[in-house]
Formats: C-alpha cells, sequence, structure tokens
C-alpha cells in the first residue's frame, strides 16, 4: 500500500465491508474517531509504559503486571476484568521470552493469542500472526537496545505501529525514533546510575510522551478515497 492509502484501510475496514454493510464516509469517520486504536490517551499510556520500564528493570514483577493491566486498558479503553485478562495473555509469553535464549519464535502463538483478543474487545482487524512476529521482533532488540542501535529500535517499533494500524512504516517512524531514543537513554541510564530514583527517567519519559503524541498524530484517519 502506498502513503495515501485510504482511511478505511488504515483503520482495517474494507471497502467491501462498507458497501456491504451500508456504511457512507460519515459512518465511517465516526467508527474511527471512536477506535481505541486512534484515541488512545498519550500520555497516559506514556507515564504507565515509563513505569513498566522501571518495573521490569528493578526486578517488580507484581507492580509489573499490574501496570501491564493498567496499559492495556488505557491504550484499549477495555473494562478493567478484560484489561487483565488479556495483560494476563501477554505475561505468559513475556515471562518465557524473558527465560529464554533461543528459539524465541515459540512465543508467537500466544502473544497472536493475546492480539486476537485485543482485536475481539476492540472491534479492529489487523493480522495478530503478522502483529505477533513484530511484537516479539521489539522485545529481542529492545533486550540489548544499545547493541542495537536507534536505527535497529527505530525499525522495529516502526514495523509493530505499520501492521498494527496497517499504515507504511514511514507514516510512523518518527514515533518510532522518539520511543528507540528513549530505549537507548534507559538502557545508558541504568547502566550508569542504577534503577531506582536516577533522574534519567525524566527524560525517558518525556521522549515517550513525545513519541505516543506523535503516533496518535501520524495514525489519524485523515483521508476519505473509497472510490
Amino acid at each position: 500500500m502506498t502513503g495515501r492509502q485510504s482511511a478505511i484501510s488504515r483503520s482495517g475496514v474494507s471497502h467491501e465491508g462498507i458497501r456491504a454493510s451500508g456504511m457512507g464516509e460519515s459512518a465511517y469517520v465516526t467508527t474511527a474517531e471512536e477506535s481505541p486504536l486512534y484515541t488512545f490517551d498519550a500520555d497516559g499510556v506514556a507515564w504507565l509504559e515509563t513505569r513498566m520500564w522501571e518495573a521490569y528493570y528493578a526486578k517488580q514483577d507484581v507492580r509489573l503486571f499490574l501496570l501491564l493491566g493498567r496499559l492495556v486498558a488505557r491504550q484499549f479503553a477495555l473494562p478493567w476484568r478484560r484489561a487483565f485478562a488479556v495483560a494476563l495473555m501477554l505475561a505468559r509469553p513475556a515471562m518465557r521470552f524473558a527465560r529464554a535464549r533461543s528459539n524465541y519464535e515459540a512465543t508467537i502463538p500466544d502473544i497472536a493469542a493475546a492480539y486476537a483478543r485485543i482485536q475481539a474487545d476492540c472491534g479492529v482487524v489487523f493480522d495478530a500472526e503478522e502483529v505477533a512476529a513484530r511484537e516479539l521482533q521489539w522485545w529481542i532488540v529492545h533486550r540489548h537496545p544499545t547493541e542495537a542501535g536507534e536505527a535497529g529500535l527505530t525499525e522495529a517499533i516502526a514495523a509493530l505501529y505499520a501492521a498494527v494500524y496497517r499504515l507504511p512504516a514511514a507514516r510512523v517512524r518518527e514515533a518510532a525514533r522518539l520511543r528507540a531514543k528513549a530505549a537507548i537513554v534507559c538502557d545508558a541510564g541504568r547502566k550508569r546510575d542504577g534503577v531506582r530514583g536516577a533522574l534519567y527517567w525524566r527524560e525517558v519519559s518525556d521522549l515517550l510522551q513525545r513519541s505516543y503524541r506523535e503516533l496518535k498524530r501520524a495514525v489519524q484517519p485523515t483521508e476519505m478515497t473509497v472510490a
């Protein structure tokens, strides 16, 4: 798809589906505007992700899981019960990945199941298997962010966003770059200063906030090109 792909394609709603359902352009725009993929609280998601990174590196597993549940609820506008069900589905492959040093692909089915649940709960359409594979690649490079470098991290994150939003990676690359930079600042900071109470977390939080604001801006369905 090109950089000028329609807002319908970006939301996962097909041209044929709109014709079959009788939806007009205004109905589609309303659907897209109401989707949590487009209306998420960027600042809230950034704050929660910062706290999750802190908990992860401090090995605070219970706190990490609770924050993950809150993040899923905030990012996908899910009720608490559903959000924590998804969080549990994501936590299982994440724990397997944390212990693994090879055969990372074995976690893909569980990650895909979690994204399939998000699809069902949010009413969005993407390829859960593809998204899971991209999510895993992000986990792999995030494990060693300095070694991957900003370019490697950026491409992994952009590929994940592209799979979720069905957008060209170029469209979300700036948001990905800012998140990648946050990961590198975090990695360098904790190696230098440790995890708890370090001042570098302010820079990490700022970069993630800018990243999610840019992502939200970049994915807004601003074009309508139904033939």
